[in-house]
Formats: C-alpha cells, structure tokens, sequence
C-alpha cells in the first residue's frame, strides 16, 4: 500500500535514472523536459517539508541509505557498517571516490554536520535520532559512528523517504545554522543544479554529474544504481492547465507529472503520448472525539418537530471508551496524525479542487507521511527512439 501510495512521487525524479544493465541506452546530448507538480523556490533541502524540494534534493544529492521496493533500507552512500551486539553502536565506511559538485571529496564530517543540521529541523526521525543519540561522530576520513542511549532505528531513519530528506551536504553547508536557508546547492548527487540558468517561477536546470559512482546494484525504488540517461534535465513550471497540455501535445515538453482528470480523454487519443495511472484516492482526517455524541438539553428539535434523535447515555460512554482503547493502540504515527494534524498540514494531499484540477498536500505525522498520489495519470510523450530515460518502477 504504502509502495502504491508514495512511487508516484518519485516517478519524475527516479524515471531519470537507471541501473548499470541499461547504461547502453544512453544517448549523447540528451535533454528531458518536464513539468513538475510545483515551482521550486527553496534550496535548502533541510528548511521544507514539501515534496518538490524534496524531489529536487535527490536530483541534486545522495543519501547514507535509501528504501527500495520493498521499504527496505539499502546502503547508498555507504558501503560498509556493523552494529554492536547491544545495538547501541553503528559504525559506518563511506564508498570510496564519492565527491561533491564542486570536486571536494566526500568526507565523514561531511556526514556528521550534516545529520546534526538535519536532525534539528525533522520532526519525524532527526529529533528523536539526536535525542536517542549519545555521539554522532567521525572516527577517520571516511568512517563516522553513531552511539546511542537507547535503541533506535538508524538505518530506517538515514533511509527515510520523509521531507526533510538526511541529504548530505558539505560541512561548510551544513555548520549553517538550521534555522538560516542554505542559498547554495552542492550535493554529490546524479545532476548539478544549474543556478545561472534557474528562474523561479518558470524553470529549473540540472546537468549530469560526470563524477557520480552509481552503485552496482540494479535500481529498486529510491535505491540502487543511479545513471543518468540524459544530459541536461529542464523543470518547466507551467501552473495552467491548457498550457501545459498545448506544451505535451506540440512536443515542446515530454514528460507532465500531474495532469487534471478533464484533460485525460483527449491526451489518451494523442498517438504520441503515452499515459501511466497511479490510480486514486481521498483522504479524510478528522479530530479524535471522546464527547463525539454529547448534546445540549435545550439542543433544538430535529426535523419534521420531533426532538433530534440522542444516544442513550450508556451506548455513549461505551462508544467513547472504544474510541479511546481504538486511539491508544494506534501505530505512534497515525496517533500523532490525529492528535496534531493541524501543524503537519504544511505538506500535501490529493484532492480536487473547484477548478478541475488536483492539489496537493502531504499529512505529515510522526515519522510516516500520508501520501495521497494524484487521482488522473501522468503523461510522457511517446519517443520515436529507444526510452532516452529510465528507472525503477518499484
């Protein structure tokens, strides 16, 4: 469910890329355009839950580990670690010949700072990592160690798909303070970020990064080997509907992230476009009640004059003291979805809006996300040569 629920989001960022068994397919000089769900504004990747920053984070950076598709955490960055028999002690080796995009090697006081500075604006996994967390520490130039007071789930937490992401930045980065925007995007991920040519608003450029070392796995959801299969990539940010439609069907874009359910017939028709559906869903949330039934006495009558229907007080409390064991025993995540919805509403949901279209928004809680895929299908434009891009469908 969760696989189904949250693939989609990834779609744009992980169709990019693909494992070492296809690097034939690569064509020289390559660009893909392509309209995201949103405009990205912010590049700090720590600073918003929002997934279009996240999204663009694993374009531009690269994780410790990353879940594959079977949301099972993967190394990604690292390549070896051991865990004490107590379970209180991780020790990590980075890969070797990792660099950022400005030619630096990837350090493990890279990783440090940058865990310490994503650890405080988490709310999901980081606080309570640094909470858990006796030391976060390197021990030598690729080897970092995590101690912890009491047993937590590390890996889950560096391979978490959440928003914020534990990206890994540069230390001089990452000693910024986490409440102050990082305006610099210098990640070691599979493409650079073009800031001369970025205009928000409209358009965001990346380009391959010749020094990526993809692992030699196949690629399985947000892990495995990540090759570029193009060499520039163009996020053109195109809010209105008929534009970007008149954009797909005149071929001056190829791939539409989220399209509105009024535009899917006649798209489908299009012999030049090819359609995935990721299929739909609505999510309703609402506040934990334990007086769900209590009534006024002087409550006005119902309809047609007679009193409005009352439960009987003792049907009442034993529905409210259901409704109290059904909230305890809740997974953690979902009770703190219900207890504090109001504050993890920042991020995205699908739902239809009065004019046609989706809009999103995540329900961020605890350390899951509710993630609701789009209810209408994406669109890419059929290519008249072999896929000039591919990846995992998980």
């Amino acid at each position: 469910m969760i696989s189904r629920l949250t693939r989609c989001l990834f779609l744009a960022v992980l169709g990019l890329l693909s494992g070492s068994q296809v690097m034939g397919q690569q064509h020289a000089g390559t660009t893909l355009r392509f309209i995201p769900h949103a405009d990205v504004t912010i590049l700090d990747p720590y600073w918003t839950p929002a997934y279009i920053t996240r999204n663009y984070g694993y374009m531009v950076y690269d994780t410790l580990f990353a879940m594959n598709s079977e949301l099972r955490p993967q190394p990604q960055m690292v390549d070896t670690w051991t865990l004490s028999d107590d379970k209180l002690t991780y020790n990590f080796t980075l890969r070797e010949g990792l660099k950022f995009h400005d030619g630096q090697p990837v350090r493990a006081t890279d990783v440090v700072a940058s865990l310490k500075r994503w650890g405080k604006r988490d709310l999901a996994y980081g606080q309570p990592l640094l909470a858990a967390a006796t030391a976060i520490e390197p021990i030598g130039d690729r080897q970092f160690r995590i101690e912890l007071r009491m047993p937590f789930p590390v890996l889950e937490a560096l391979a978490t798909l959440n928003s914020p992401t534990p990206f890994i930045m540069p230390d001089r980065l990452a000693e910024t303070d986490p409440f102050t925007q990082i305006k610099e995007a210098i990640g070691s991920g599979p493409f650079k970020f073009v800031k001369e040519e970025w205009q928000p608003g409209h358009k965001v450029v990346y380009v391959r990064n010749p020094d990526y070392v993809p692992r030699p796995e196949p690629p399985s959801w947000a892990a495995g080997g990540k090759v570029a299969k193009v060499d520039r990539i163009e996020w053109l940010y195109i809010p209105e509907a008929v534009t970007a439609a008149q954009a797909l069907g005149n071929a001056e874009v190829d791939y539409w992230e989220n399209v509105p359910t009024d535009y899917t017939a006649t798209l489908e028709h299009d012999p030049n476009v090819s359609t995935q559906s990721f299929g739909g869903l609505i999510g309703i949330v609402r506040f934990n009640h334990l007086n769900a039934f209590r009534q006024r006495e002087d409550a006005p009558s119902g309809a047609g004059g007679g009193r409005s229907a009352r439960l009987p007080q003792r049907n009442r409390g034993g529905i409210q003291k259901i409704g109290a064991l059904a909230f305890r025993s809740m997974p953690a995540t979902v009770r703190n979805l219900t207890s504090r919805a109001a504050r993890h509403f920042p991020g995205r949901a699908t739902s239809r809006g009065q004019n046609g279209s989706s809009a999103k928004r995540t329900i961020r809680a605890g350390a899951s996300s509710c993630s609701m895929p789009p209810t209408s299908p994406s669109f890419t434009r059929r290519p008249s040569s072999p896929m000039i891009c591919s990846g995992s469908s998980g």
